[in-house]
């Protein structure tokens, strides 16, 4: 760390740190850790950064990874970098982003994404990778999801492929995207809350498993499977037959 509180990583370095939190530390950029060579490295472990001097602690033009444990942000990453999650848990708190050219959330890695964050950069989730978002807005760019991405309000106006599937849970959801694997509306083991999702069937690819509410139009092409299944035309025909029996 130098004069300024904080590591610039402009050789051809690897730095690794484990188990650490910083509080009101930063380079005089408002940094913590700045890599500007495009050959070092820096591996996190269990670090939480707060209070720092500016809305981005890492500024990142090569490459970061969280290789282990539970990592805190509560100031975010900035570059034109890449930035890894592998067997680690990565937190970034509310009001903040991550801006990579990749943000990558390997096996065994998992993101959790507060309110009014956002992930700004080709998000790619592998196979037994999770990446849960507070808000559908926090996608910025189309998603590649071999694992499970989980989201809990908001409206999605992002593309997501890939082998993997997408939860609603614990509120409500709209898609403007195109879901092109199988989606799961859950509620809570006690029934308490559930998921809610509204769709065209034009915009979902896989199959519906339905545990919550799902307000569903156009065309279903798959099929859905459910508890509790709220189809707009449905409930239109059933309205005009309660109608036509008054009438009668």
């Amino acid at each position: 760390m130098d004069a300024h509180k904080g590591f610039k990583l402009s050789n051809a370095t690897e730095m690794t740190v484990n188990n650490v939190e910083f509080v009101n530390a930063g380079y005089k950029d408002g940094s913590l850790f700045n890599l500007t060579n495009e050959a070092s490295v820096l591996n996190l472990n269990g670090i939480t950064i707060t209070e720092t001097t500016s809305t981005n602690a890492i500024k990142n033009n090569s490459v970061v990874n969280f290789t282990g444990g539970r990592n805190w942000l509560y100031s975010g990453i900035t570059g034109d970098g890449v930035t890894n999650v592998t067997n680690a848990i990565l937190n970034l708190e509310e009001g903040l982003s991550i801006t990579q050219s990749e943000i990558n959330v390997n096996a065994g890695g998992g993101m959790n994404v507060a309110n009014d964050s956002q992930i700004i950069g080709a998000l790619t989730v592998a196979t037994k990778g999770r990446v849960t978002v507070e808000n559908a807005n926090a996608f910025t760019s189309s998603v590649v999801n071999d694992g499970d991405i989980m989201i809990k309000s908001g409206t999605l106006t992002q593309d997501i492929s890939g082998s993997g599937c997408v939860d609603i849970v614990n509120g409500s959801v709209i898609n403007k995207g195109m879901i092109d694997q199988d989606v799961y509306i859950d509620q809570l083991i006690d029934g308490s809350k559930k998921g809610e999702l509204t769709t065209s069937a034009d915009n979902i690819g896989g199959v519906i498993h339905n545990a919550g509410v799902l307000n569903l139009t156009g065309t279903l092409k798959n099929v859905v499977t459910n508890l509790t299944v709220q189809l707009m035309l449905i409930k239109l025909l059933h309205l005009l037959q309660v109608q036509a029996l008054r009438v009668l």
